[in-house]
């Protein structure tokens, strides 16, 4: 499993980068509507839709709005700001409902949850609108887009690999068996090593850091929100993983659940921050 695993991650990282530096951004946003489309497909599934139309139909609402979303962005530089800020409040309060208790019911009845539908239907689009955002903001280069998402991965990978070797405590007992304390704590430690070390590349100024940093912890924590979320939607759902399309990974939901909830965050604090078109 853990080959497949690092296999389909450099597989996987490996396209996102070259899509992402060579290919026009139009090519980039149609792409990510598609892979937007996939894991919506696993989430009303997770959801409790049965019958293919409504989740083709679901699947295809969201792809829509990816697509819709990241082309008035990228003109409309003062609809994203506020946008995006309202992403991010709508991740805090989830943020606030796994703190105080969210956690998975068990399904008494047959059907689907249309709460869970109206969530993904509104946290899924913003990824593609995100990364739209920053390539089109002209003080930022495509490659701090690449870093951004290669800090979520980090948090990731150092979450699985601290977990596995030093996990004691369990996060959520209640929402997932395998996240840990530890794990957490890899995933900032991880990030705050990359960050640093990309801030140094980037040459931040020093008076800077505090603050690069900073975005990059939040970030981290926002990033095991939404991977917690899905965690919950799945353990309702009564399943492991959300597919099967990524051997050793999972789904293609598994994958972007933390990219999804720690991208708005940076995309406004990268696009904010002070000098970093330089």
């Amino acid at each position: 499993m853990l080959k497949h695993r690092l296999i389909t991650s450099a597989l996987v990282g490996l396209t996102f980068v070259a899509g992402l530096l060579l290919l026009p951004s139009w090519i980039v946003v149609l792409l990510l509507a598609a892979a937007l489309g996939i894991a919506a497909w696993e989430w009303t599934r997770l959801a409790g839709l049965v019958d293919w139309y409504w989740r083709a139909g679901c699947t295809a609402a969201v792809a829509l709005l990816s697509v819709a979303i990241a082309g008035l962005v990228q003109p409309l530089a003062g609809v994203a700001v506020p946008w995006l800020a309202l992403v991010i409040i709508i991740w805090l309060l989830v943020a606030l409902w796994l703190v105080l208790g969210g956690r998975p019911r068990p399904r008494h009845r047959p059907g689907p949850y249309w709460g869970w539908l109206l969530l993904g239907l509104v946290l899924l689009p913003p990824l593609t609108g995100s990364i739209s955002w920053l390539i089109a903001t002209a003080e930022v280069p495509r490659v701090l887009v690449l870093y951004a998402i290669a800090l979520i991965w980090a948090a990731d990978t150092g979450a699985y690999f601290f977990g596995r070797a030093f996990g004691r405590r369990l996060l959520a007992p209640a929402v997932s068996a395998g996240k840990t304390w530890e794990g957490v704590a890899g995933a900032f430690a991880v990030v705050a090593v990359l960050s640093l070390v990309c801030a140094l590349l980037a040459g931040v100024e020093a008076a800077l850091l505090p603050l690069w940093l900073a975005l990059a912890m939040v970030a981290t924590g926002q990033s095991v929100i939404g991977d917690l979320l899905v965690s919950v939607l799945k353990r309702e759902a009564g399943v492991k993983d959300s597919g099967a399309i990524l051997p050793g990974h999972g789904g293609l939901l598994d994958r972007v659940d933390s990219v999804m909830a720690a991208l708005p965050i940076m995309a406004l604090g990268l696009a904010w921050f002070p000098g970093v078109g330089t």
